[in-house]
């Protein structure tokens, strides 16, 4: 899972060691969790790092990963990605 995390954050990111580094800072980090049960989604908000190109890159891999329409497990909510504010 985390390789293919690197590959899509690779499209933004080409040095493979940044793109980890900036995985590891991201699962470091706070993410708020808001379910909305009308619509079924469960939307993770995550803090934007301080690097503007890596919140970019984050941004693109947030929408591979909400794209991707999964179920937050054992739930039928739909998981929802967003980056907080912009740095």
């Amino acid at each position: 899972m985390l390789s293919h995390l690197i590959r899509i954050l690779s499209e933004q990111i080409p040095d493979y060691e940044s793109a980890d580094s900036i995985l590891r800072e991201t699962f470091k980090g706070l993410a708020d969790f808001v379910p909305n049960f009308e619509q079924r989604t469960l939307t993770v908000w995550l803090r934007p790092l301080a690097v503007r190109a890596h919140n970019e890159a984050l941004r693109h891999l947030y929408a591979d990963l909400t794209a991707t329409g999964t179920l937050f497990p054992g739930t039928d909510l739909r998981l929802i990605y967003v980056m907080k504010g912009a740095a």
